[in-house]
């Protein structure tokens, strides 16, 4: 069964896997043909026309074994549910679909609607599909509000809902197999679908697919299986992410470890390991000792404290150069913002991030500030972050960013953005955790959980910290910090400028 059926693809290769089945069992095409359409496949959609597309293609394929399928005689178990009002119990069957969750069928109704009612009341041995991609923010107010209410927790995308119904109409110990966005092995939002799938399901087998392999519609997609129970079996995990060239390349990667398992990009975990790391994420390449760190040692978070900051809805307006200023202008070095100074001198430091730059820099950007930030505060959508921190020295990075993470000191006197999230409290642990997260170790195993290209404070949060402080590292620290600033202070860029090497 497949609750988006789309064009069909999916049946009818579906059809072809029933008639290899069939044929083995001694039947001949014919009547393999016929059972299967009567029998075994099933399909909605809330689109008419592909629906159309769907039972013609089911009926092309059968007719390679029957020609008198054209003609009439049985018909594709594929409907459309495009009719609003169908029956009060599939109100809403045109946005909604298969999301819907009728009690049971009506043996009052004829027709459609009872077809439709039975098909999303039963149990299936096995349930495939390409859900819809749709995330909240690009969602209608009416599919948001019915997605939160029928399935809380798991409305950051319309796929993630899909996931849980297709397990809903799977029979237990059946299977249900999926081509979605791989966002889900990740981000936060997805942590209770993780859940569910790690603890309540058994993850059986994942391929995941090179970040642009449907070339022209760039997609992160991964394919996966689900047991519709839980076991404690491994699951077999083909990351394909390294290797470039599109499709053909993937699928010449994918048989290649389906002959070789010691191929090197094919691994075996159990869903249980997921939740030993901080909010389980499907990370099934990470070995038994960064898990073990996880669990043993305490987090970033738990003896300092990464803050996201600002979001002025319109750097445009409120951010500026420092050049583009009057000095005398901008405050530097303070320790606290008072509100009636900012009258009279406006701007403050700002850290946005920039990109990657490891031990000092990028600190060229000032913010307005106006009456303790007056304007900003009344834009609805922006958002002032953390101000209890503003003013104090720590650390700061690039949270959208297309090298790898870095991280740089900067003195007190600043505000900070969201594109540039910061650690505070860190005490005399802070060289040590400067030194820490511009390692390589840090790299290493930081990029094992969060393989995105942006670093939110959340996330680094959890990392493990081993603090061993040492006066030998805080001095090459220290030495790294004094190198990268001087190198920085050398252009006019930089607020401490004074000449330039050359001269």
């Amino acid at each position: 069964m497949t609750p988006c059926v789309g064009s069909g693809n999916i049946l009818v290769c579906a059809f072809d896997m029933f008639m290899e089945l069939y044929r083995s069992l001694g039947y001949d095409g014919s009547t393999a043909a016929r059972t299967i359409l009567a029998c075994n496949l099933y399909g909605l959609d809330i689109d008419s026309r592909v629906c159309r597309i769907a039972r013609f293609s089911l009926i092309i394929k059968a007719a390679e074994q029957d020609r008198e399928l054209l003609f009439g005689g049985i018909s594709p178990h594929v409907y459309d549910m495009s009719e609003p009002g169908l029956t009060e119990q599939l109100r809403g069957s045109d946005v909604f679909g298969s999301l819907i969750r009728p009690e049971n069928a009506d043996s009052q109704l004829h027709g459609k609607a009872n077809e439709v009612c039975e098909l999303l009341s039963r149990k299936y041995s096995c349930v495939v599909t390409n859900p819809p991609y749709l995330s909240s923010a690009r969602m209608n107010k009416e599919l948001l509000a019915f997605l939160k209410k029928e399935y809380s927790g798991f409305s950051a995308d319309l796929f993630a809902a899909f996931i849980v119904r297709c397990c809903q109409l799977t029979e237990k110990d059946g299977y249900t197999g999926f081509l979605t966005p791989y966002v889900w092995m990740f981000i936060k939002s997805y942590e209770k679908l993780r859940r569910m799938m790690f603890t309540e399901k058994t993850p059986e087998t994942l391929v995941q697919l090179e970040y642009s392999a449907f070339g022209e519609a760039t997609v992160p997609v991964c394919g996966f299986t689900l047991r519709n129970t839980h076991t404690d079996a491994k699951g077999v995990y083909f990351r394909l992410t390294d290797f470039k060239g599109g499709l053909e390349v993937q699928r010449e990667r994918f048989l290649e470890a389906v002959r070789n398992r010691n191929c090197g990009y094919v691994y075996e975990t159990a869903a249980a390991d997921f939740g030993k790391l901080p909010e389980a994420p499907a990370a099934y390449w990470v070995s038994g000792r960064v898990r073990e760190l996880y669990e043993k040692y305490p987090s970033l978070g738990s003896i300092s404290a990464p803050r996201k900051g600002n979001s002025t809805s319109d750097n445009d307006r409120f951010l500026r150069f420092w050049y583009e200023v009057g000095f005398n202008r901008i405050n530097t070095d303070c320790i606290a913002i008072d509100r009636a100074e900012t009258l009279e001198k406006r701007w403050f430091p700002y850290n946005k991030g920039g990109g990657f730059r490891k031990w000092y820099g990028f600190n060229e950007y000032i913010i307005d500030w106006y009456d303790d930030g007056a304007a900003i505060r009344s834009i609805p959508t922006a958002v002032i972050a953390n101000y209890q921190y503003f003013m104090r020295e720590g650390l700061t990075w690039s949270t959208l960013t297309s090298g790898k993470f870095s991280i740089r000191q900067f003195g007190r006197g600043y505000i900070f953005d969201n594109g540039g999230c910061c650690i505070f409290e860190l005490g005399y642990r802070k060289k040590f955790i400067c030194g820490l997260l511009n390692s390589k170790v840090f790299a290493y195993i930081f990029g094992q959980l969060n393989p995105t290209l942006n670093f939110q404070s959340g996330e680094v949060a959890k990392f493990p910290v081993i603090c061993e402080t040492s006066a030998e590292t805080d001095r090459l620290v220290e030495e790294c910090v004094e190198i990268s600033k001087a190198e920085y202070d050398s252009f006019e860029t930089s607020r401490d400028f004074r000449r330039h090497p050359l001269i």
